[in-house]
């Protein structure tokens, strides 16, 4: 009788996949618009067998200053503890419009053998062709910011200077707007007192 040895394959681990949506405001609509990129990642990742939900990390902020973001702090933690092997972002204005952020953090997640999926521009940090694309991809979502935050900055301007004034929600004690113009609330017997 002959034996024969059969070497045990190694079986492969799952990648820890983490998802990171963000939206710039807590308007309803962009809250909902929130609601619904989590929800389909959690659907898409936990639809691969080959990866493990690793988490949803989530902000309602800016994407110029990290710190201020808790969801991109919190994931970032969970990377550097060895939590998540890729991260998914819907895009590079996502995850930060701060060139100089945005290639630190990636950077310092590459050196924990973390890559970051990009959707919209097709980029994964870890592949070796991604990293003059991401930097320029970085450059324009930083540009693009800047652009915005410009031209709201000369609208307001130009409306101050017609004489053109916009009511907006809770902007002033003791009144709320309805269909335009101010109507006294509730507190405004305070603010007349």
């Amino acid at each position: 009788m002959r034996i024969r040895r059969i070497e045990a394959t190694a079986r492969q681990r799952r990648l820890r996949v983490a998802a990171y949506c963000r939206v710039s405001t807590k308007l309803t609509e962009q809250e909902e618009s929130l609601e619904v990129q989590q929800s389909v990642y959690e659907r898409y990742i936990r639809s691969n067998t080959a990866w493990e939900f690793a988490g949803l990390y989530a902000d309602a902020r800016s994407g110029l200053n990290a710190s201020r973001r808790e969801g991109f702090m919190k994931m970032i933690a969970d990377a550097r503890a060895g939590k998540i092997d890729l991260i998914l972002c819907k895009s590079i204005s996502r995850f930060s419009r701060n060139i100089v952020e945005c290639q630190r953090y990636v950077e310092l997640l590459r050196s924990r053998n973390v890559a970051v999926l990009f959707e919209k521009e097709h980029i994964r940090t870890d592949e070796p062709t991604s990293n003059l694309v991401f930097s320029l991809m970085c450059a324009v979502a930083q540009d693009e910011s800047r652009s915005i935050s410009e031209n709201i900055k000369t609208a307001n301007r130009h409306r101050v200077e017609a004489g053109v004034y916009t009511p907006r929600r809770n902007q002033m004690l003791g009144y709320d707007v309805q269909d335009g113009k101010f109507v006294p609330n509730e507190d405004a017997r305070i603010i007349q007192y």
